[in-house]
């Protein structure tokens, strides 16, 4: 378990530390967008990208985990040859797609305009779909820092050569372009780096029925949920105004990272799983200590989102984007579900092989939040959507936990996960009244800054076992740089909870 443990814990800091740097360039890249165009105009490039993202999200066939899972196993070389050639052929059918279907698509969004915008991206969506599928071959073999190499590179290729042709005047065309542009360059790149691992691209018949018999499961619930929502990204285009969706587009930039620690802790957990699969004892203990782990990490990260949204976007992108903030608090209140296991139970599901529970969870989620989610939508807009999909994770959670239990006897250690929570909680409540009390401005942030990461230092040690403190700093002791970082951080706040008497 130690072994899963740094694996898991490594792997994931690896990916954290490539994505973060990747999101980073992609945010300052945002904020700079953001400034050079319009509202307007940054809404149109979100609504321009939703039926790209619905094609490239049909045509997975649940492959992106196919990929991750069979490229870990001894004989990966045929797997990575069927899965990657698979998915060319798929990319290209979906890229073609897209291009010729543009008009009508276009105007299926209400907006005719955007049909050559449409067109360029059909090579963003070829490009997309490819180079994600050699991101997944790498985390499976483990080779995390080539994964995050070349994130960070699409992420620099499209930051420059989007704001290099809207300064010369394509203005949104210029960011779409940008799409295009940069990922079929890092798509070649990524292809190049594959070779190493095989020379020649072919498909066996067998082992991709192998692979797809793991994916179809995984991809049912696709076929009822993308469709459904691109739908009500549809009903957003009806419903709410182009300064309403760009909002939404800036507070889903400003949860970057929430979502990038939730999305390297998954990918970890996913890779590192199946270690112990031959060993049941320590894969559940190692799967209830995890979701205790993920909450220390996570939830500190969610409230202070929720805290700091008006003074984040005030700071980020100024006072054009009034709607932003509100979003971003609401949208940050899904880490509030990790105690419940989040990023835990469907990566233990899908490293077992038990993609059908993983099906049957996303189509429950798909029958509550659908009929919720187009009442919230023509009633509220964009809030109603996010309303509409917290309740509807929460739900899907809560099942989810129940078919862990009924299924595979596994229970998560929910009252501990609860009292981690509370450190955060603690931290948030303080907090506030200093933002509240006191007129927004710069000093006011810092001070407010200061006090809650203060008192979250002061409250972890109160709340958390220090077995579980002491568990984090032997896990993170051996990694380069941070490591020696973290444990003098942890080891302060053992200390502490040794006086506390934790």
């Amino acid at each position: 378990m130690v072994r899963l443990g740094r694996r898991a814990v490594s792997g994931g800091l690896t990916i954290f530390s490539g994505d973060f740097i990747a999101r980073l360039i992609a945010t300052i890249g945002s904020i700079v967008i953001a400034r050079l165009l319009t509202p307007d105009e940054y809404g149109v490039i979100g609504i321009a990208l939703i039926f790209p993202y619905m094609f490239s999200a049909l045509t997975d066939l649940g492959m992106s985990n196919a990929l991750i899972r069979y490229s870990s196993l001894e004989n990966y070389r045929k797997y990575i040859a069927s899965g990657l050639l698979f998915k060319l052929i798929i990319a290209t059918i979906a890229g073609v797609s897209i291009f010729t279907l543009a008009t009508p698509l276009s105007i299926v969004l209400t907006r005719p305009y955007i049909a050559p915008m449409l067109r360029v991206l059909s090579l963003y969506t070829f490009s997309y779909i490819v180079f994600s599928a050699t991101t997944q071959i790498f985390t499976g073999r483990g080779k995390y820092w080539k994964r995050s190499l070349l994130v960070i590179l699409q992420n620099i290729f499209r930051v420059s050569i989007s704001i290099a042709l809207i300064l010369i005047g394509l203005r949104v065309y210029g960011a779409i372009w940008g799409f295009s542009i940069s990922y079929t360059l890092t798509t070649l790149i990524a292809l190049v780096f594959l070779f190493k691992y095989v020379k020649v691209f072919s498909i066996d018949f067998n082992v991709l029925k192998e692979m797809l018999r793991y994916s179809l499961p995984l991809y049912i619930p696709v076929i009822l949920g993308i469709p459904i929502g691109q739908y009500l990204n549809i009903l957003l285009a009806w419903f709410s105004t182009n300064e309403e969706i760009g909002n939404y587009r800036i507070a889903q930039n400003l949860l970057t990272p929430l979502s990038l620690v939730g999305s390297s802790i998954s990918l970890a957990l996913f890779s590192s799983f199946p270690l112990l699969l031959n060993e049941d004892y320590k894969l559940r203990e190692a799967v209830r200590k995890a979701s205790i782990y993920t909450t220390i990490v996570i939830t500190p990260i969610a409230l202070a989102l929720v805290v700091f949204a008006e003074p984040i976007t005030w700071l980020i992108y100024g006072e054009a984007y009034r709607l932003a903030p509100t979003y971003l608090a609401i949208l940050a209140l899904q880490g509030l579900l990790t105690p419940l296991g989040r990023y835990v139970i469907g990566n233990y599901f899908n490293a077992i092989g038990a993609t059908t529970m993983t099906m049957r969870i996303r189509i429950f989620s798909t029958f509550i939040g659908v009929p919720l989610a187009t009442v919230m939508v023509m009633n509220y807009g964009i809030i109603g959507l996010i309303i509409s999909s917290l309740i509807s994770n929460t739900t899907a959670i809560i099942y989810a936990l129940y078919l862990a239990n009924r299924k595979f006897s596994i229970r998560l250690n929910i009252s501990d996960s609860a009292k981690a929570l509370l450190a955060p909680i603690s931290a948030t409540i303080p907090t506030l009244i200093i933002i509240n009390g006191l007129s927004t401005n710069y000093y006011t942030i810092c001070i407010a800054i200061i006090a809650y990461i203060t008192l979250l230092a002061l409250t972890i040690p109160l709340f958390i076992h220090r077995d579980y403190l002491y568990d984090l700093k032997e896990l993170t002791s051996e990694l380069r740089v941070i490591g020696s970082i973290l444990s003098k951080i942890l080891t302060l706040e053992l200390r502490v909870a040794k006086i506390l008497g934790r």
